[in-house]
C-alpha cells in the first residue's frame, strides 16, 4: 500500500496499475470472482511477482482456495470496495494532510511492483520525521513471498 499523503498531480497517471481492483470491488461480481474463479487469483499472484516459480501449484491453490470461503470472499470484496468507494478519493483530496505520522515507519516496495510505481512513493516527507521508503531489487508486489528473509530482517531492525 502506498502512503496516505498523496496529492492530485502527475502521480494520478500511475493509478491505472490498480485496475485489477475494480472487478474485485464491484458488488456481486467481486465475491463471485473470488468464490468461483480461483484461476483469476492465481493469475494475479503470478503476474505481480518477479521471482520465477515463487508460487508452486500448491501455493496458488492454497491462496485461491482460502478466498473461495464465502465469508473471506465477502471480506475481500468489502475491503476493495471500501477502499475504492470511500478511501481513495478522500486520500487524493488530502484527508491526511493535516495529520502527522509520529511513529517510526518503513515502507518497503518491490522495485518491480506492477501495482505501485515509485512516483507514488514521493510526497510524504513533510508529514513525518521518521519514515523511510526502500525499493527492493528483484521483487514484485508480494514481498513476504519473494523476499521473506529480507522482510524479517527489516522488521527486526525496525523493532530493535
Amino acid at each position: 500500500m502506498i502512503h496516505p499523503f498523496q496529492h492530485v498531480d502527475s502521480r494520478l497517471l500511475q493509478y491505472w496499475r490498480g485496475i485489477y481492483q475494480l472487478p474485485l470491488a464491484t458488488p456481486l461480481i467481486g465475491e463471485h470472482l473470488l468464490r468461483y474463479h480461483p484461476k483469476i487469483i492465481e493469475k494475479i499472484l503470478q503476474s505481480c511477482s518477479v521471482t520465477p516459480n515463487i508460487w508452486t501449484k500448491k501455493d496458488l491453490s492454497l491462496y485461491s482456495r482460502v478466498l473461495q470461503n464465502p465469508q473471506r470472499a465477502r471480506a475481500s470484496y468489502l475491503l476493495y470496495n471500501t477502499f475504492l468507494t470511500q478511501e481513495l478519493i478522500p486520500i487524493l483530496h488530502g484527508r491526511y494532510h493535516k495529520q502527522r505520522l509520529l511513529v517510526k515507519t518503513r515502507l518497503l516496495v518491490g522495485k518491480n511492483d506492477p501495482v505501485i510505481h515509485k512516483t507514488q512513493l514521493n510526497g510524504f516527507e513533510k508529514y513525518t520525521k521518521d519514515m523511510h521508503v526502500e525499493l527492493l531489487a528483484q521483487c514484485g508486489h508480494f514481498i513476504p513471498e519473494e523476499k521473506p528473509e529480507l522482510l524479517a530482517q527489516r522488521i527486526t531492525k525496525l523493532f530493535q
